[in-house]
């Protein structure tokens, strides 16, 4: 399996991140250590207007594949009003931060064991 098939099964179970499926990207970047070491992932983060009103959705997601195991991590928020882009783009800017930091963990593998005190 690979990042572009992993992508593409994450964008057909999630039904309402328009904005990336559209291509509104604001950032795309390769991301590494994130789950783990071992995974080939890419951090995509988009905007869009809403054509009612004065709404904007913001979305990021970060999609990685690792031989036959996929992994998505996906933030979703809306805003509204005059300050509705600044807002999500300060929202945005946060969960790249926290995707950039999250690790996967296996129990399976002996150096990645916490010890129980």
């Amino acid at each position: 399996m690979n990042r572009d098939k992993c992508r593409a099964r994450a964008l057909q179970s999630i039904t309402d991140m328009a904005a990336i499926k559209e291509g509104q990207l604001i950032d795309r970047r390769r991301l590494t250590d994130v789950p783990a070491a071992d995974f080939d992932t890419e951090l995509w983060t988009a905007a869009a207007a809403q054509s009612t009103g004065n709404a904007v959705d913001g979305f990021a997601l970060a999609v990685g594949a690792s031989l036959k195991r996929c992994v998505a991590i996906v933030f979703q928020t809306r805003a509204e009003g005059a300050n509705a882009s600044s807002t999500v783009g300060e929202r945005l800017a946060v969960a790249a931060r926290m995707i950039e930091g999250t690790q996967l963990r296996s129990e399976l593998q002996p150096q990645d064991r916490v010890p129980l005190n």
